[in-house]
């Protein structure tokens, strides 16, 4: 595929338990995530707190620090991932 040479796709799942949250974290490349379930809030520097719900989606933009975490205290979220990296490069920094 034009474009893509010495490049992959990496698509996955994640199940984010209740209250679960990642550390402060960013992405050498854009990333896309979709919420399949429930709802998530994620806060990137310098910003206020966004809260995205199954059906809606968002961009992590490359080298922009944030955090990702359930909205939920009781209920587990889902999302699905996209990101296409360089072959053998971090998917995170």
């Amino acid at each position: 595929m034009a474009g893509m040479e010495g490049k992959e796709a990496h698509m996955w799942v994640a199940e984010i338990a209740q209250d679960a949250e990642t550390a402060k974290h960013s992405h050498p490349t854009p990333r896309f995530v979709y919420v399949i379930e429930g709802s998530v809030t994620v806060e990137f520097e310098g910003g206020s707190p966004q809260v995205f719900t199954a059906g809606e989606g968002f961009q992590e933009k490359p080298g922009i620090e944030h955090t990702f975490r359930n909205a939920s205290t009781t209920e587990a979220a889902k999302a699905l991932g996209f990101q296409i990296a360089g072959r053998s490069q971090p998917l995170q920094d």
